[in-house]
């Protein structure tokens, strides 16, 4: 680095401007990655919650049909 003093100061402070902004860009992208990740994590659950949901409600409709199959041939209707 040159001499505060002379006329270098100038571009050392823009030099510095530039770096600390590049570095404080960093971190707002390493802030908006995690963010986007959390994002990307609850919409994942929110997809299983409705996996799940799609299953136990198929299943419960086979279990019915199957209940009442079972009926119709324990009971048969003359």
């Amino acid at each position: 680095m040159g001499d505060l003093s002379s006329g270098e100061r100038g571009s050392q402070m823009i030099s510095l401007n530039a770096i600390e902004m590049l570095y404080n860009f960093g971190k707002v992208k390493s802030g908006v990655d995690i963010q986007q990740a959390k994002l990307a994590a609850e919409q994942a659950g929110v997809l299983i919650s409705i996996d799940n949901m799609a299953y136990e409600t198929a299943t419960a409709i086979v279990n019915i049909k199957r209940y009442l199959e079972i009926t119709r041939i324990a009971i048969p209707i003359s």
